[in-house]
């Protein structure tokens, strides 16, 4: 996984945002790129579609 975290932590937070990736590290707090990290396609996927849906 590219960090762009300050941690360097395995330690990931999936929550619901308006204009942001769904994947966040528990420990800093920074936002992560959901295509840096390792989770199959399909999730991916899932993920995009429930952030997408976030809101309404």
């Amino acid at each position: 996984m590219e960090y762009i975290c300050e941690q360097k932590s395995y330690e990931l937070k999936v929550a619901g945002a308006v204009g942001t990736a769904p994947i966040w590290c528990n420990r800093c707090g920074c936002n992560l790129d959901i295509e840096a990290i390792p989770i199959p396609i399909e999730l991916i996927r899932e993920l995009k579609k429930w952030v997408n849906m976030y809101g309404d």
